[in-house]
């Protein structure tokens, strides 16, 4: 069973813990959404594209994408893309998706930007 470091999502710090099983499928799926499209010199189509032009359909599609590659996971339920802006015109993508992972259903709500 393969198992990765832990990372302390609020510092982005490495903490010298391990996880393994769906905590590490949780944290894996943590990472690939924080991956902005075309930031990854050995993939630029992998990621979420926040600053694009694309609608929300295209996102969710971009996050589906990912989620159904990220090792670990059985399939894709659902997943939602929705944009929020603040009085500014500054805006973040809120993320929620169901997943599959074993035989455990899981839902993910993350807010990006």
């Amino acid at each position: 069973m393969a198992k990765d470091l832990k990372i302390d999502f609020t510092t982005g710090k490495l903490l010298n813990e391990t996880v393994n099983g769906k905590d590490r499928v949780l944290q894996q799926i943590k990472l690939a959404l924080r991956i902005i499209k075309g930031e990854w010199e050995l993939d630029s189509s992998f990621g979420v594209g926040i600053f694009s032009e694309e609608g929300a359909d295209a996102k969710a599609q971009d996050v589906r994408n990912m989620l159904s590659q990220t090792d670990g996971v059985i399939s894709v339920k659902t997943v939602e893309v929705t944009p929020i802006f603040n009085s500014n015109g500054y805006g973040n993508l809120l993320i929620d998706a169901i997943i599959q992972i074993d035989t455990d259903i899981i839902r993910i709500s993350e807010r990006l930007g």
